[in-house]
């Protein structure tokens, strides 16, 4: 059985955004409605409200994050296949642009290697 450390690595790096937001805002979502839900009046009246309220950016931020899960899935699938010509110069993969304290640089989403500049 043979484990690639670094398709997890990459799978994670790539992924762990949109699942964080599809989770939270499910979180969020059941959240609300079951303290809308709640047998304290007062409690069931706030969420209820809350509810109502941010319902409809809750739904954004869900699809949202699906879609981004989906982006995300696309370019690793593009990369895999040899269809993606991205910036990096070891595996032609997307590249993050950063700044730190020695100044701008990029990281590569599928290797991880990094560039001085932005790329």
């Amino acid at each position: 059985m043979d484990i690639n450390i670094t398709a997890i690595e990459r799978s994670i790096q790539l992924f762990a955004g949109p699942v964080i937001v599809i989770f939270g805002v499910m979180v969020a979502m059941w959240a609300l409605s079951s303290g809308a839900n709640s047998e304290s009046k007062m409690v069931a009246n706030i969420a209820r409200g809350i509810w109502d309220m941010a319902r409809w950016p809750l739904l954004a931020a869900c699809v949202g994050g699906v879609v981004w899960f989906l982006w995300r899935a696309w370019q690793l699938y593009r990369w895999e296949t040899g269809a993606l010509d991205g910036g990096c110069m070891n595996c032609a993969g997307t590249m993050s642009h950063r700044s730190g304290k020695h100044g701008d640089y990029s990281v590569c989403n599928m290797c991880g290697s990094k560039r001085e500049g932005h790329h």
